[in-house]
């Protein structure tokens, strides 16, 4: 079964080289109980490693049921001591944090039985050992023959044709070696059983055969008794994919090591928090304050302001903003002007535009008059010079139509009836409409008399954001508290909570009917959903060469502000300068995670390499670099995922006063989620790349 012709092995140190053996000629079969005897030093344990495959050698060869090794690779050796070795240790070189019944069963993960079946062969086998009153100790607690039988155990458990044991009754005293080499001589009757020992009296009872070596070499080879060589050749079926074994491992690992488990998820959990906070960071707005509508009314001059601390702007306010010089005027209500306005003429041409009370914007060429009366409105359309006597005509007939259809984001359309008294000539291409500051009013207060507010959907098992919805909000008075009911035009889900904010808001009733979406509240929600005043107006300035230092000085005293024309004019260098601070904010996101990425790397390098020798013992009892890789990279994606869904939980809890999330979707939470799960997948593979690739042996040498 196992040959070596002329074997020979070297070490070579700082400035020598030093022969540990030399011309090795020795061929075992099954069913011999081997001897390996000599002084410390003289070759044995190096023996051992060459013919286990964990050791190289330099001259001769090594033939496995007649196949020449010289020519294997890792991988060759990986499959040969999984499929042939078997290791009992002097020091026994088992997994401390398992307990007994997982260091037998994590054996037979390895050979690909599916957990039914190893859990039954695993129990047998302790039995077999006679522990099994001890199968749900963890290996630590074991005294030193327990730990000795539990090798054996393990050793049993990998069904190998070959019994590798290095002074396996080093560690203990007289009698418990004894029981532990008749034990061994029951189990591997038909295995070939080779024993080093510095005792050879304590095993010539049950050895087959003794070498003894000296200084490398064989000094003597000896048959002492007759033994029977196994008719079978036994071969295991594989059933379990790598993948599946490596989840396995590490479960045992995770279950097995609460301390380790505990402190590598609270890493994970902190750093999944700082990713969370640097990513919503990194996607707030420049410019820091919600607007009402997505349709503009854009012009250079207006500038909308909303106060720092989210009230309400009062009517004193308004007054000491329309008595300040640098303003041309004020617009109150100046969510009115970002709806589309819409009407037709005889013509059956059809114009929309935005509209406003600023009438210096009309021009000299006005046809008809001014507004003055409330819904008297100014047309100011973009027509040629040979179409005006045209639009004079119309106007003297009364050709337009009287009814304007305002449409705006989120509402139904609402319809107005004007009274057309004048048409204007645009000088930009652009329709627009003047009608007096009294109508905007009038018109405001009809539109927004239900409130449009956005709400959050969540969902209820994960706590995650699915998507915002608006809504007009309108008081029930039978509803009290954080109550809610909704019409059949709002859907949402069984597994769905709406939330105002952090709020989370109690759906009792669904029978209501509208043509809008609706939410009805109870009157105290309703005055916190909609505090009295304007939340936002627009200032249009004189002067706009003062733009930045009025921005400046409204900052200092407490608003934003924000100027859409210069948000959207892509040419405008504050656009730029905007494009040039996300830029800068993204990367630094990126190198914050680059930070957190290395600061990981070195606590999760300590965790890890705590583990190193938990991870070789694997790699001796038949694991690959590549079921050891997968081991680790299912701890830390386990770890980073427990860590992520464990921070939304406490996120909850705490959303109410430190509400950092609100701007994300679930889009968000995905990429957030992606870039952890990456993180970690990073960590794994750059302390697999350093420490899973080191040899077998360096890695056994430095333990």
């Amino acid at each position: 079964m196992i040959k070596l012709h002329n074997l020979s092995k070297y070490y070579q140190g700082e400035n020598n080289i030093t022969q540990a053996l030399h011309k090795i000629n020795l061929e075992f079969k099954l069913g011999e109980f081997v001897a390996i005897t000599g002084e410390s030093g003289s070759g044995k344990s190096t023996l051992l490693n060459v013919i286990a495959g964990i050791d190289s050698y330099e001259d001769g060869e090594l033939f496995i049921n007649g196949e020449e090794t010289s020519y294997f690779n890792e991988q060759d050796w990986e499959i040969y001591r999984k499929e042939k070795i078997a290791f009992i240790y002097q020091n026994y070189n088992l997994i401390d944090s398992y307990t007994v019944l997982m260091n037998v069963e994590v054996a037979l993960v390895i050979q690909g039985l599916n957990k039914s079946e190893r859990r039954i062969k695993a129990k047998e086998i302790i039995a077999k050992v006679g522990l099994s009153k001890r199968i749900k100790h963890r290996a630590a607690k074991l005294s030193g023959g327990e730990k000795q039988r539990l090798a054996i155990a393990r050793a049993l458990a990998k069904e190998t044709e070959i019994i590798i044991a290095d002074e396996p009754t080093g560690n203990l005293d007289s009698k418990t070696g004894e029981e532990i080499l008749r034990l061994l001589n029951e189990v591997a009757k038909d295995k070939l059983v080779l024993v080093v020992t510095h005792n050879f009296d304590q095993v010539k009872e049950y050895a087959t055969r003794k070498v003894r070596l000296f200084d490398g070499e064989v000094v003597e080879d000896k048959v002492l008794n007759d033994f029977n060589i196994p008719n079978e050749d036994k071969t295991k079926t594989q059933k379990t994919t790598e993948l599946k074994q490596a989840a396995t491992i590490a479960s045992f690992n995770i279950f097995g090591q609460p301390r380790k488990s505990i402190f590598i998820f609270l890493v994970s959990f902190i750093i999944v928090a700082v990713v969370f906070f640097l990513y919503s960071r990194a996607m707030i707005p420049i410019t820091d304050f919600d607007l009402y509508e997505d349709y503009m009314n854009i012009y250079p001059e207006r500038m909308i302001i909303a106060r720092k601390d989210r009230k309400p702007i009062s009517e004193e306010e308004y007054n000491l903003f329309l008595n300040d010089k640098r303003f041309k005027n004020v617009i109150y209500e100046d969510r009115i002007i970002d709806n589309n306005l819409y009407g037709s003429i005889s013509t059956n041409k059809v114009f929309d535009g935005k509209i406003t009370f600023d009438q210096s914007e009309v021009t000299n060429n006005l046809i008809g008059r001014l507004p003055k009366d409330d819904f008297e409105i100014v047309l100011s359309l973009h027509y040629p010079e040979f179409e005006r006597n045209t639009y004079i005509q119309l106007l003297k007939n009364d050709s337009f139509s009287k009814e304007f259809i305002l449409v705006g984001e989120g509402r139904s359309q609402e319809l107005f009836t004007f009274k057309v008294v004048g048409i204007n000539k645009s000088s930009n291409g652009k329709d627009r409409y003047y009608v007096t500051e009294s109508t905007l009013k009038q018109m405001e207060s009809l539109v927004y008399q239900y409130e449009l507010v956005s709400f959050d959907i969540y969902s209820k098992s994960t706590g995650i954001s699915k998507h915002k919805v608006k809504a007009e909000v309108v008081i029930d008075p039978e509803l009290s508290g954080n109550e809610i009911g909704i019409d059949s035009n709002f859907l949402i889900a069984p597994d769905e909570n709406l939330y105002f904010g952090s709020k989370m808001l109690e759906l009792v009733k669904t029978d209501y009917v509208s043509v809008n979406r609706r939410v009805y509240v109870s009157e105290e929600l309703f005055k916190e959903i909609n505090p009295e005043g304007k939340m936002q107006m627009t200032l249009n300035l004189k002067n706009l060469s003062q733009r930045k230092s009025i921005e400046r000085a409204l900052y200092k005293k407490g608003y934003y502000t924000y100027m859409p024309y210069y948000e959207f004019d892509i040419f405008n260098p504050e656009v730029l300068l905007d494009t040039v601070k996300r830029v800068v904010m993204v990367i630094g996101f990126i190198f914050s995670i680059l930070i957190i990425y290395l600061i990981s790397y070195l606590i999760y390098s300590l965790i890890l390499n705590s583990k190193l020798k938990d991870y070789t013992i694997l790699r001796i009892i038949g694991s690959n670099k590549f079921l050891i890789s997968n081991t680790i990279r299912f701890e830390l994606i386990f770890f980073y995922t427990l860590a992520y869904f464990g921070f939304l939980i406490v996120y909850r809890f705490i959303a109410f006063k430190y509400d950092f999330l609100s701007s994300l979707f679930l889009k968000d939470y995905l990429i957030v989620y992606f870039v952890n799960i990456n993180l970690a997948l990073l960590l794994a593979s750059r302390f697999i790349k350093r420490q899973v690739s080191k040899s077998l042996y360096t890695t056994l040498r430095s333990e």
